[in-house]
């Protein structure tokens, strides 16, 4: 027998068995909705209450299914320290409104909804599906240093009293 293939057997092995599962690992969905609670698990059954909170518990590639419902207050916006995880090219990370058109994450005329000013350029892989942003002390939704982030069936209106920009895409994106 060859001498090589007897070395490299057991290391091909373990590469095997230690790291193609992790790569192959599928991606998991996730629920939030107006009557959930953060102490839930965030199955369908047990959805999350809060966008921040929903957004931590997830890993790149992850999809986040919101409930109808208008959703308020500071725990329910993206903020350059509250983002999606990463997704990958292959594999974006979702945050969707069950239906389109009635997920509405309302600033109040007090918070940014989503205001992402990100100090480096980066690839993120978010994409968004269905969700409308207004009532925001800023524009509706600003980001910026992100690369391949969609916006699909969304929304925005009413950013700054109707005074500014709904979305803004900024700089090194």
């Amino acid at each position: 027998m060859n001498k090589k293939f007897i070395f490299w057997s057991p290391i091909i092995f373990v590469l095997v068995i230690l790291v193609l599962p992790r790569g192959f690992a599928e991606a998991a969905t996730y629920y939030m909705a107006t009557t959930g609670s953060n102490s839930n698990t965030g199955a369908e059954a047990t959805p999350w209450l809060t966008l921040q909170y929903s957004m931590t518990r997830m890993a790149g590639g992850d999809t986040l299914i919101i409930e109808n419902g208008t959703y308020i207050g500071y725990a329910n916006t993206i903020t350059n320290r509250a983002t999606p995880p990463r997704g990958s090219a292959g594999n974006y990370t979702i945050i969707k409104a069950r239906n389109d058109g009635e997920v509405l994450f309302d600033g109040q005329d007090t918070y940014n909804t989503f205001m992402a000013y990100m100090s480096t350029t980066a690839d993120r892989y978010w994409q968004f599906e269905g969700i409308i942003w207004g009532r925001s002390i800023g524009p509706a939704v600003y980001f910026s240093h992100s690369r391949y982030v969609k916006f699909l069936r969304c929304g925005v209106y009413d950013g700054a009293d109707g005074n500014n920009s709904g979305l803004v895409v900024g700089e090194g994106s």
